[in-house]
């Protein structure tokens, strides 16, 4: 059983395999293709970087969950840059109090959905998709048992912030650091830090660390197990069920009526079809009679005339 885990980064995938033994690496998004044809996964494990993922929380003033998902399609369309036909969704639904229901939307583009999920079939491979920030919310939920916080992970360059309140994901942002950079974008890392006096648990290079303007006392640093790269924390996550977030395709589930004017001329068709038909049938009764008394003579002749 070979497990293909790949970690789609822009243009670069990181990669794990996993079967007799354990490779690793990185490849252009390019060379997908003639990856997989060299490898051909029996389970393939797509993980996004957050630039792929759309993070939205829709408030309703109810808790009927089934009347959400009738007005749900519309709601999310007005808050996606594009029509909710070219992307796949994952819900939350978080019940905060009586009559409320806050609805986390997460959206990945139906173009990547659809052709790792095509490169599976084609290698009878079971596919799963996530999510870098669901997983690293996952993780630090189980890592820390903390209702509030903010968990952050870079590698390479390469930065996500999360946002727990209460236990929920509130907020994500991600960012690609270049050395060019990295002021500018410390500097908005800082600024989201400075609005929100909660403990920071730190998965990220030094720079990174020493790069952030947070009191000591607020500071966790995450340690993960001995000989784990960094770069391959996802890959290892998505190896657990408990951490899996399936992505599946929204119907629109609103009421669709039958206009009464089309329904008033489909009955006008239907009565003067048997209008026009109805002499038409009567002529069909009778000559099925005649030929009926036709047979009967034919049956009476030649059993009184066998010769």
């Amino acid at each position: 059983m070979k497990t293909v885990i790949l970690y789609l980064q822009d243009k670069k995938v990181i990669y794990q395999i996993k079967g007799k033994g354990v490779e690793e690496g990185e490849f252009d998004i390019g060379e997908a293709e003639a990856f997989l044809e060299k490898n051909r996964p029996d389970i393939l494990n797509i993980i996004l970087a957050k630039p792929h993922l759309i993070f939205r929380r829709i408030e309703f003033p109810f808790r009927n969950k089934k009347k959400i998902q009738m007005v749900i399609p519309s709601e999310i369309e007005e808050t996606l840059p594009e029509s909710p036909d070219n992307f796949v969704f994952s819900f939350d639904f978080i019940h905060t109090d009586k009559n409320k229901t806050v609805v986390n939307v997460y959206a990945i583009p139906s173009t990547i959905f659809n052709f790792w999920d095509k490169e599976a079939k084609k290698y009878r491979a079971r596919a799963f998709f996530f999510s870098d920030t669901l997983l690293f919310h996952q993780f630090l939920r189980q890592h820390t048992n903390g209702k509030k916080q903010i968990g952050i992970y870079e590698d390479s360059g390469y930065l996500v912030l999360n946002i727990t309140e209460d236990g929920v994901l509130t907020g994500s942002y991600s960012y690609f650091i270049e050395q060019s950079t990295l002021a500018e974008s410390m500097a908005l890392v800082n600024e989201i830090l400075s609005n929100k006096n909660i403990p920071v648990f730190i998965c990220a290079e030094q720079n990174i660390k020493q790069g952030l303007s947070i009191e000591k006392e607020r500071v966790r640093y995450i340690d993960l197990p001995v000989g784990m790269n960094r770069k391959y924390l996802f890959h290892y996550l998505s190896s657990f069920k408990m951490f899996r977030r399936m992505f599946s395709s929204v119907k629109d589930t609103r009421e669709k009526k039958f206009p009464v004017v089309t329904s008033i001329l489909v009955l006008i068709f239907l009565i003067f079809s048997f209008i026009s038909f109805a002499p038409y049938i009567k002529i069909t009764e009778k000559q099925k009679k005649l030929e009926g008394i036709d047979n009967e003579m034919k049956q009476i002749f030649l059993s009184t005339f066998p010769d």
